[in-house]
């Protein structure tokens, strides 16, 4: 067995840090994941003399984005500190952690041959046994589209940005995200990874809207968005499912306008649902268009919950259920729970009369129509540890085992 210790040693605490993972490539073995550790900037070198003798290190970024696809083993602690310590450097200059000391052992053992496939499908598999406490649980075909930061972008099914005047694809971004001004002090973050505020143990997406940033659509946005074919659009007229876990962060306190923290959209329409934040307020609106009138009529806009209480720096589970149709002899509804509370039970239209595939989105979203943004507030933060949307045929899932999945670490 052989013992190592870890050191990071760099002056202050950084605002934005990321989960990164460390590897080490031994002769003949696997690769072994010997820590995780919250760092700012993108990846670390492991550098220093206490690796058994023809390892080597695995020092660059794109190879250590391609061990997210090897096998790995679970951490195992030890009190033991080895006479040659083992020292993280950043290589973009944006380490700024207190210094701090952890301690590994690791045992080699023969490699177990998988192929990245399979690997890789192992570890994006839902544990249904510690997300799922009914007879039902959700499985994987159930999953229409994820958000989720402990996958990769180019695994991501919620595939869609608008941020910081690009409409990009995921899958063709780096895994760093998107980077914007800062030299005005706000946050250069605008999309990616970042730690949670409330909870440094755990990673989230950031979104991230300054009133600088160049428009986006011709609005002021940033958003993911889980794309309108197919597969991963909206289901019309069937049971389904969406889940988020959001933290509005600045912005709530804004005096003028309105935003959009989630979304249900068709090209050509204005949002048929959404998440709204005015006044300090949340509330949640659909519209639907009047059926007598038809297609071209003006939507109905209804506000269905409101939020007596100004929004707070807290974390928020929305768990919805819904039947989409803007037609009341489909029988459409619209559930909504948040932190396990049922806020909306709603019978009646939704949405629009119209082929268009929807989709959804979720971030941050102020339009520039009749919609004065605050300038006393330049910067406005979101993040949102997961957001999913799952089909429910059978109609056998429950808001439990929404609010557990999305929960879950």
């Amino acid at each position: 067995m052989l013992s190592l210790s870890l050191v990071v040693s760099t002056p202050t605490v950084a605002h934005r840090v990321l989960s990164q993972e460390k590897f080490v490539k031994m002769p003949g073995f696997e690769y072994r994941l010997i820590g995780k550790f919250l760092v700012a900037g993108t990846f670390l070198l492991i550098a220093g003399s206490a690796l058994a003798s023809g390892a080597s290190i695995v020092g660059s970024t794109s190879a250590l984005s391609d061990l997210h696809r090897a096998e790995v083993l679970n951490l195992i602690p030890t009190t033991s500190v080895a006479s040659d310590d083992l020292v993280a450097k950043g290589f973009n200059g944006d380490i700024r952690l207190d210094s701090i000391t952890l301690n590994f052992s690791w045992s080699p053992a023969p490699k177990v041959a998988k192929t990245a496939a399979e690997v890789y499908a192992a570890a994006n598999t839902p544990d249904t046994a510690n997300r799922a406490t009914q007879s039902s649980p959700i499985v994987q075909p159930d999953l229409i589209a994820m958000l989720d930061p402990d996958s990769r972008f180019k695994a991501m099914t919620w595939s869609g940005l608008n941020c910081y005047g690009k409409t990009a694809n995921l899958s063709r971004m780096p895994d760093s995200g998107i980077e914007g001004d800062s030299s005005s002090g706000q946050e250069g973050l605008r999309f990616g990874r970042a730690t949670d505020p409330l909870d440094p143990a755990r990673i989230v997406f950031a979104f991230n809207v300054h009133a600088s940033d160049p428009l986006t659509a011709g609005a002021k946005r940033c958003e993911a968005l889980a794309p309108a074919n197919a597969a991963t659009a909206i289901p019309r007229g069937q049971h389904f499912w969406y889940a988020f876990r959001l933290l509005l962060w600045r912005g709530a306190e804004a005096q003028t306008g309105r935003a959009l923290l989630t979304q249900w959209h068709t090209y050509g329409f204005n949002p048929f649902f959404g998440l709204v934040i005015k006044d300090g307020h949340l509330s949640f609106t659909v519209r639907h268009p009047p059926e007598a009138a038809g297609r071209q009529s003006k939507p109905t806009t209804l506000e269905v919950w409101r939020d007596s209480q100004p929004a707070q720096r807290v974390w928020m589970t929305f768990v919805v259920k819904a039947k989409i149709s803007p037609f009341a002899h489909d029988n459409p509804y619209l559930q909504i729970w948040r932190d396990g509370e049922a806020i909306v039970d709603r019978q009646g239209p939704m949405g629009y009369d119209d082929p268009g595939l929807a989709y959804a989105k979720i971030g941050y979203y102020h339009w520039l129509n009749d919609n004065p943004w605050d300038d006393r507030l330049p910067q406005r933060s979101v993040y949102v540890s997961k957001a999913m949307l799952v089909r429910d045929e059978g109609n056998r899932l429950t808001e439990q085992q929404l609010r557990q999945w999305v929960n879950a670490r």
